[in-house]
């Protein structure tokens, strides 16, 4: 755990910060009410990689305090057969300042995040805003029930102006093996401004996988596009549908394109709303 309450105030840098683990099956975890701040007179750079799991809980932050910055957190160095890694943020915020920001994991850094007993990446009541910054997603999930790649619960808020793309896929075996899931209210995933958005999802092909849908919009979450094109791309798992919206809201709030591709699997439709309401 680095920044324990008690120990310091934090890290405050005017050079890039980077901070790795090297033991086998080794975290980062960012204490409570812990910030990481960049002050440096031009763009600069934050990178968390941890051989497996990396953890920001209530109230830590990571953040610039002028300069842009690009962030990254890469869990899962260590690879999924060694036990995955994967990335959890809880009442946290990551602000770029119009830097890029990545949650991703593997070796290659160019992967994905990997639980192998829950969901890949989790942000529960959390924000992540990147200005005109680049955001990129990418989790896996599997093993146990409600085990999504991608999932943001409890209001919380992916946003950017510019390229934004989320990637999530499970191979859970039981209920809930979601790709990509935006659920309750406040929760969303919205652009800003003209930056494509491309939020792609599978859900779980496992013969024991239940509601395994490739993506997942519910209960007065929201998914909303601007001025760029927007898509939607789910593959549903074992009788599940590709895409569902069920009262939640998906589209464009502007001039953009707004596209689904779903396809579904079995006896399921591809393409599922209930209560919905599209912009």
């Amino acid at each position: 755990t680095f920044c324990s309450p008690g120990t310091t105030n934090g890290i405050t840098s005017s050079g890039n910060v980077t901070i790795k683990t090297t033991g086998a099956n080794s975290d980062i975890s960012l204490a409570a009410n812990t910030p990481i701040t960049f002050t440096g007179a031009a763009p600069g750079t934050i990178s968390l990689n941890a051989q497996r799991n990396i953890t920001l809980n209530a109230g830590s932050t990571i953040g610039s305090s002028g300069q842009p910055i690009d962030v990254t957190l890469n869990s899962n160095l260590q690879g999924v057969a060694a036990g995955g890694g994967n990335i959890t943020l809880t009442s946290t915020t990551i602000a770029s300042n119009n830097g890029n920001i990545t949650l991703a994991g593997d070796p290659s850094g160019t992967g994905f995040a990997s639980n192998k007993a829950g969901s890949g990446i989790v942000l529960d009541a959390s924000t992540i805003d990147a200005g005109s910054g680049a955001i990129t997603l990418r989790g896996e999930g599997g093993g146990a029930a409600n085990s999504s790649g991608v999932a943001l619960i409890n209001g919380s808020v992916v946003t950017s102006s510019g390229a934004m793309n989320v990637t999530g896929k499970s191979i859970s075996g039981g209920d809930q093996a979601i790709g990509v899931l935006v659920t309750g209210a406040n929760s969303k995933i919205e652009n800003s401004g003209n930056g494509a958005m491309n939020i792609t999802g599978a859900g779980s092909s496992a013969l024991s996988a239940t509601n395994a849908i490739g993506i997942s919009i519910a209960n007065s979450a929201s998914v909303l596009g601007k001025d760029g094109a927007t898509s939607l791309i789910g593959s549903g798992g074992t009788n599940s549908a590709g895409v569902q919206i069920d009262d939640a809201t998906a589209g464009a709030n502007g001039l953009g394109a707004f596209t689904v591709a779903a396809q579904g699997n079995g006896t399921a439709a591809g393409f599922i709303t209930s209560g919905t309401q599209a912009v």
